[in-house]
């Protein structure tokens, strides 16, 4: 029989008052580890029964699904979830996803495709429309918990990978190891910045460059700096067509568009992603 915790007297949190105390509940699953997440978001004006909560949890069908329990303090006026402290409830700070062979550890505010099925057909058509011959050398843009560094790692000589998010980088480290890849490196920083400071360096040395930037897509600075770099090809995952063609006009310069093709990540929405491929002239 499932012990449910005493009904709360503490009130949903409400932005227009700044007060209130239950905010979100955060549930990340694992499609292909069948892990579950669990993350509790409230303000910092109240408290819980802990002991209540992990105890209703260990009572539920899914207990044995649940890897990780945790409570996320946000007093931030965004509805969005700002992680002002996050403590582990109960099991561990992560979940695990396996995605083309390839294990992933997922912290509760990291970025992971929500529709790792598409995944498993994105990335062999990126294998199969790059070709790699295992000599080339790649810089990977945006890179975020390296995903995409991780799934080309087998056929390059080396990766490098860039992002912003210090945390994501950490996490890509991580997955660099539980997967025993050694020919990746990342940096923690702005992708125009890191670039800038190695742009004496950088010219010829890689054969391609990999962007995967978020819905507002890449800056001129970026695009510049790619130019100085000159590699063979460049790559561009794109998650918003419309910036997209936008700043692929941008790349025409010296690049020519190669392959165009589209791919359904979130069915029954106005939402797709786009895999290209541009080859120097």
């Amino acid at each position: 029989m499932i012990r449910r915790p005493p009904r709360s007297t503490l009130f949903p949190y409400t932005t227009l008052f700044r007060s209130g105390f239950w905010r979100n509940l955060v549930v990340r699953e694992g499609k292909f580890t069948d892990q579950i997440m669990v993350n509790l978001v409230t303000s910092s004006q109240g408290d819980f029964d802990e002991d209540a909560l992990r105890e209703t949890l260990d009572g539920l069908p899914t207990k044995k699904r649940i890897v990780s329990l945790i409570h996320t303090v946000n007093d931030s006026l965004s509805n969005a979830v700002i992680p002002e402290r996050v403590t582990v409830l109960a099991g561990s700070s992560f979940l695990e996803e396996e995605v083309f062979n390839l294990s992933f550890r997922i912290p509760p505010f990291s970025f992971f495709q929500v529709n790792p099925f598409i995944m498993n057909v994105f990335y062999p058509e990126l294998h199969r429309v790059l070709d790699l011959k295992g000599n080339e050398n790649i810089l990977d843009l945006f890179c975020g918990s390296g995903t995409i560094s991780l799934v080309l790692s087998s056929r390059a000589n080396s990766i490098l990978g860039i992002e912003l998010d210090e945390v994501a980088i950490e996490n890509a480290h991580s997955n660099a190891r539980i997967n025993r890849i050694e020919n990746l490196s990342f940096i923690a920083g702005k992708a125009s910045k890191v670039m800038v400071e190695n742009r004496n360096d950088w010219p010829g040395r890689f054969d391609l460059v990999v962007v995967n930037p978020p819905r507002s897509g890449i800056s001129k600075k970026v695009v510049k700096r790619i130019l100085e770099i000159n590699p063979e090809r460049v790559v561009y995952s794109s998650c918003n067509p419309n910036t997209f063609f936008q700043q692929a006009g941008w790349l025409l310069e010296r690049y020519q568009l190669e392959i165009v093709q589209p791919f359904d990540f979130f069915p029954q929405t106005p939402h797709m992603e786009l895999l290209a491929v541009f080859n120097r002239e």
